[in-house]
């Protein structure tokens, strides 16, 4: 991981973003396969979206304090 974030340092906005999408794309079926199962589980679609919304904010904060940490 701290390769990663070394190589990203001086990389350009295109660069980060196609990394940022191919883990988003990565990620993304296993993300489906958990709420699917949470929902099987009597969990409301309701509780499973706002679930996965608050681990998206979660990660986004964390991504943003992570990124001031390095450049300040």
């Amino acid at each position: 991981m701290a390769i990663i974030v070394v190589a990203l340092i001086g990389a350009s906005p295109l660069s980060v973003a196609a990394l940022s999408g191919s883990i988003l794309l990565s990620n993304l079926p296993e993300a489906a396969g958990g709420a699917k199962e949470m929902s099987k589980n009597d969990n409301s679609k309701k509780k499973v979206l706002m679930f996965w919304i608050g681990i998206a904010l979660i990660l986004s904060a964390s991504a943003l304090l992570g990124y001031w940490a390095i450049i300040y």
